[in-house]
Parts: C-alpha cells; structure tokens; sequence
C-alpha cells in the first residue's frame, strides 16, 4: 500500500493490504520494533468509545491515542507487556503516514466532526461507514 523513509517519524515502514479496498492495512513492518503491536478492528466509533472507557475502568493504563486520518485508536499494554490498539476505521482514503493525538474523551458528535474536519483538509471523501 505504501512505505515510509528511514527518516520519517516512526522510522521506515512498510503497510501491506490483502483487500485494499477494504481496508487501509492488514499487516505493517516497523523498522523500530518497540512500535510493534497486536491491532483490533471495532464495528463503529461508538463501539471504540466504549471499549476505550471500559479499558480504562480497569485501571489499565492508556498510553496513547492517535487520529490516524484512516482511523482513531488507542494503545495500551496487555498483562504480559504487549502493545494492542483497539481503533475504527474512518474509511477515510488518506495515502499518508499521519498521526496526531486525539481525545477519545471527546463526545462522539464532536470526534466525527474531525472526520469531516479531516476530509476537508485533505479533499477527500470517506467511503459509507457504520457510525
């Protein structure tokens, strides 16, 4: 699908899509192994939303969560040490390795807005989505 630089933020990497029409990416190679994680797809933003709360009702720690222009997660380790992410997908078509932190505390109505605030800026439009 597309690679990134030795130079670019998160080091060079290389995303891999099985159905790219579909989905942004199956499988990325990271360079710097400690970016190295365990992603999970959810359904809708509200249901990222609610795994974010509940997460965080546990105790786990969150420790960081990105608006990936093609979608919102949030990371956090498992027992054993593992990075995960939980994201949704915006279904937005952005070719780019973007990344910015997001506030998933931040009501559903408001983080859809920044979808639209997203395809705005890049002058794209989202495929239909569950939202």
């Amino acid at each position: 699908m597309r690679q990134s630089p030795t130079d670019a933020p998160y080091g060079a990497t290389a995303f891999l899509a099985r159905h790219p029409e579909e989905e942004d990416h199956d499988v990325v190679f990271f360079s710097n192994s400690m970016l190295a994680h365990t992603a999970f797809r959810v359904a809708s933003l509200g249901d990222l939303l609610a795994f974010y709360r509940k997460i965080k009702e546990q105790g786990v720690p969150i420790k960081y969560s990105l608006n990936h222009a093609t979608e919102f997660s949030f990371y956090f380790d498992d027992p054993e040490g593992h990075l995960i992410e939980i994201y949704w997908a915006t279904n937005l078509p952005i070719p780019d390795n973007y990344a910015e932190p997001i506030d998933l505390e931040l009501s559903e109505e408001e983080l859809l807005r920044e979808v639209d605030r997203l395809s705005a800026h890049f002058g794209v439009q989202a495929s239909p989505m569950p939202r």
